[in-house]
């Protein structure tokens, strides 16, 4: 009977045992969190007016015509300013996250280079300039012009020139 109660008991503590690892080995314990994720509005920029550094002449000297962001147009050299065309900046409205901040990139002294229409003779931009805060407004927009100076050699040939130029619009 001894025997007996020995296997009892020891059977007992076995049971026991077992349940007591089973109930450690299945603890558990959990946390969760939330997951969050901000996509912002597509930045877009448009063009609605072209700069335009106006009508002049061009004299025995090399001279320059600068286009300024408030449309006031100045000149160096040999250039003569006609009064029959003043010119004007060009303007662009740069699209946006309200309140965002942005930054501008024009082009670099002399990579624009307006052409002769029909001709072979040359001009270069340098100093490209701009007027804009670079913070989006509260509707997610901020018009700015931009300007800069067109280099004019002596006896410059007569006619239209034309180029192009990229205005590029980052979001910071």
């Amino acid at each position: 009977m001894k025997k007996l109660g020995l296997f009892t008991a020891g059977l007992f503590v076995m049971v026991f045992a077992a349940q007591n690892v089973n109930a450690q080995s299945g603890a558990q314990a959990s946390a969760s969190a939330n997951a969050t994720a901000t996509v912002v509005s597509v930045v877009t920029v448009a063009k609605s007016a072209d700069l335009d550094f106006g009508t002049f002449a061009s004299g025995l000297t090399a001279g320059t015509v600068s286009m300024e962001t408030n449309g006031d147009r100045y000149k160096t050299g040999g250039v003569v300013l006609l009064p029959t065309d003043v010119g004007n900046p060009a303007t662009f409205t740069a699209y946006g996250p309200a309140t965002e901040h942005y930054f501008i990139t024009l082009p670099d002294d002399d990579d624009v280079t307006l052409t002769l229409s029909g001709g072979t003779e040359t001009m270069d931009i340098s100093g490209f300039i701009h007027n804009a805060s670079g913070i989006f407004g509260a509707g997610g927009s901020e018009s700015f012009n931009v300007g800069g100076v067109l280099n004019v050699h002596a006896l410059q040939a007569a006619g239209l020139y034309t180029g192009t130029f990229d205005v590029i619009v980052t979001l910071q």
